[in-house]
């Protein structure tokens, strides 16, 4: 699952079910009400969750570049390509990955703990 900033609260559910009990928790509402963006609801929150949202969200983006040149440089590989490199990229995308976790994690931390009653 990834965040976006088009992404809608209802759309994360949709993509992934489990998240819905969450929400649920929350009393944030996924279904009707579910057609608001992460960064509109960041925005109800008021200003700190604003930057956070803003802050975090052009660091994913840049990991979804790194996963796009990724796929760019191995996407046509033949079988007798020697793959220089493909073990240090691959670490690479781990690692970008990793962060991406972390920060929609952090995204959806934020949601949670500003949007509860």
């Amino acid at each position: 699952m990834s965040i976006t900033e088009e992404k809608t609260i209802a759309d994360i559910v949709a993509e992934n079910i489990k998240t819905s009990h969450i929400f649920k928790k929350h009393g944030i509402d996924f279904c009707c009400g579910g057609g608001i963006t992460v960064q509109k609801a960041c925005e109800k929150k008021g200003l700190e969750s604003q930057k956070l949202a803003n802050s975090i969200y052009p660091r994913i983006s840049g990991t979804t570049d790194v996963a796009l040149d990724f796929n760019d440089k191995y996407a046509e590989v033949n079988k007798e390509d020697l793959l220089e490199g493909f073990d240090n990229d691959l670490s690479v995308i781990g690692e970008s990955l990793e962060l991406r976790f972390e920060l929609e994690d952090e995204l959806i931390d934020n949601l949670f703990s500003n949007h509860t009653d």
